[in-house]
Order: structure tokens, then sequence, then C-alpha cells
């Protein structure tokens, strides 16, 4: 069952409920779907399919209280990426946010690292084509976590805190392209605390953070840089999750395309160098491409998406 099908009926009992029941509930829907296709690479000899379908939904469903208070349901599934899948509850005002369920922890949440430019393979989707994914994510901890609770705060005097916990997470899997490889462990009761820290320096928007977790089988850290001056952006950081991975990025964002290049390490510790594009051809129709080189393999990509 979906992690969007576990927490729905948490949905229902709340609109039925109490003074929620005369609340007026909106939802938003929208989603995309894509078809790509590597009419070049060189996987080591061994035979990947040459192109696939994707898609993704979202549904977020919420009400504003008269005190201010937002508070709603999101959800996302997704074939492709293991972050775009996601199902909680949540409620946000000036306080800050608190979310309950499958939701990012405290360190994915708020620390800054490489951005991902065009389709992403540098971090997620690479093992359809025989690759092994990269680390811009700051922690790989946060699979299956339906039982998570999170909260993160407003920004106060440039600093934001953000903290999280987990009973327990089902077993630490990836998935790409709709497929699962499950490692025989999970975690047990990871709690993540997180901070960042943003600062203007004449033209330039400086943001720093740091974060920490810890489980019983095993604790994790990182740390992470981002600058900003008009349409370039320069970030990067250094994750400890079992072993340690650095990353860096270039983004370029104009009007109506976005241009980057990225360096990591995947999985096994091998550095992975892209580029990427995405172009916005109408407000519905994305163009995208990428070409990445690790090691003894290289890969082109291009793909159409269709938003709605």
């Amino acid at each position: 069952m979906s992690v969007m099908a576990r927490t729905l009926p948490l949905v229902l009992f709340l609109s039925m409920s109490g003074g929620v029941a005369r609340a007026d509930i909106r939802t938003a829907f929208s989603g995309w779907v894509q078809a790509e296709g590597a009419p070049l690479k060189h996987d080591g000899g061994r035979a990947q399919p040459n192109g696939m379908f994707d898609g993704s939904l979202q549904l977020k469903a919420f009400d504003v209280s008269a005190t201010g208070i937002e508070y709603g349901f999101y959800g996302a599934q997704g074939s492709a990426r293991p972050r775009e899948t996601a199902a909680y509850l949540y409620a946000q005002a000036g306080w800050g946010r608190i979310q309950l369920g499958d939701a990012p922890g405290a360190v994915a949440q708020v620390l800054p690292r490489a951005a991902r430019v065009g389709l992403g393979q540098v971090d997620g989707d690479q093992g359809f084509y025989g690759y092994a994914p990269a680390r811009l994510a700051p922690l790989r901890l946060d699979d299956d976590a339906s039982t998570r609770i999170s909260y993160v705060s407003p920004a106060f005097v440039g600093v934001q805190l953000a903290a999280s916990f987990a009973p327990r997470l089902g077993t630490y899997a990836i998935t790409p392209r709709g497929g699962r490889l499950a490692r025989p462990q999970g975690l047990r009761d990871l709690g993540e605390i997180a901070v960042n820290g943003t600062r203007t320096l004449g033209s330039v928007e400086l943001k720093l953070g740091a974060g920490y977790a810890h489980a019983v089988e095993h604790d994790g850290w990182a740390v992470g840089a981002e600058a900003t001056w008009g349409a370039w952006s320069l970030a990067g950081g250094l994750t400890d999750d079992t072993k340690v991975a650095p990353n860096v990025g270039l983004t370029w964002s104009g009007s109506a395309v976005k241009l980057g290049t990225s360096w990591a390490r995947d999985l096994n510790g091998r550095r992975v160098v892209a580029i990427g594009a995405d172009w916005a051809v109408r407000p519905w129709l994305n163009l995208l491409a990428d070409a990445v080189d690790q090691r003894e393999r290289s890969l082109l990509l291009l793909a159409a998406r269709g938003s709605f």
C-alpha cells in the first residue's frame, strides 16, 4: 500500500471531527508525465532499456482557521525519485510548520546542497540506466518514514531551526524507476536536528547550514553552503552517512531556461560529473537534458515533460 493510501484516512477523520466539520477544505491537484530516452550511453557492457515513461501526482488539501493557522494534507506519488513520494499532515503559522507522516527529515528540509538541474540524473534516477545515484541529498536516512514528526521554525534574525523524530523507519531502500532495492536493516529512533543561517553581503546572499542525525544503528552528519548572486547560485555540501561524500554545483537561472553543472560522489565512492538543462517552452511543457560522466561510464538523456 502506498504512503498516500496509508495517510489519507487521517485526513478524512479530521475533516469529519468536531470543529473541523465546518471547515472550507480547499484542494490543489497537480502532476507531470515525462518521456525520456538515452540516445548515447556506455554502461560497461550491461544492457539497459533506452527509454521510458515517468510521472508523478501531487495532492494538497488544506484550510486556514480563524486564528490564521493553515492545516491540511499533502501527498505525492511518483515512480522515479524517492523524495517525490510523501504523505503527511501539517499545520503552519507564524510560529513555524509541524508535519506528521512520511515527510523529509529535519536535515533534508533546511540544509543547503548542490541543486538538481535537468532530469536530476546525478541524484536518484540513474539506477534505471545501470548507474549508481550520487549523493546530492544531505542524508539518505529518511525512507518510508510514515511515523515521523518534524518541526521547522521561521527564520529569526536570519537563523532557521528544524528538528524531527521517527520512532521506527522501514527497511532502508532506494527505489529507482519503481523497483525496490532493499537493504537488510531498518533504522530505529531516528532523531535529526539542523540549523541554517542566511546573511546578505553586498549583492551576494550567503547561506550556511549544519545537521546531525542519530539512530540506534548509526549516526550521520552534514554541512552545506550556498551563495546566490543574481541569476547564479553556487552550492555544495559534505555528508557522512556511513561514508563521507562531497557535492558541489553551479546553477544559472533565466526566465525560461535553467542550466547547471554538478560534481558529486556516487554510493560506491566514484566521482560523477554532470551538466543539465531545463527549458520551459510553455507553462505546461519543459524540455530537459542531462549529460553525465561517471568515470568509465557516460550517458546522455533527453526528455519532454508535460505538467498539469
